[in-house]
């Protein structure tokens, strides 16, 4: 399997409105994933290190956010994040998505 990587502007445009509140809708109904508490580290240089892991029959996933306020200094963002979606069978990933479009259009569209 190749890994797909998915830009901010590639979510975006995948992740159509309507389409996305009717699957986001249907996925809420259904009690077939786990979604295990977040994960919170502290990285000793006022930075954490957030982890946001999700899995079911067919795929898993975590969702790796970065806070490094040192970052501003350098005209980076303070947050970044990055979303791994992998096979549930065999681990194998699948694609590499921009976090914060995705949880821009997932958070507006629940």
């Amino acid at each position: 399997m190749t890994l797909r990587v998915y830009s901010a502007a590639e979510v975006h445009a995948a992740l159509p409105w309507a389409a996305l509140t009717q699957t986001l809708e249907a996925a809420f109904m259904v009690a077939d994933t786990e979604v295990p508490l977040r994960h919170a580290h502290p990285l000793g240089d006022g930075g954490s290190l957030l982890l946001m892991p999700a899995w079911s029959a067919t795929a898993l996933g975590v969702k790796l956010v970065t806070v490094m306020p040192q970052a501003a200094a350098q005209g980076l963002p303070i947050v970044q994040a990055s979303y791994l979606l992998s096979d549930r069978r065999t681990g194998a990933p699948l694609a590499l998505l921009d976090g914060e479009a995705l949880t821009m259009r997932r958070t507006a569209a629940a």
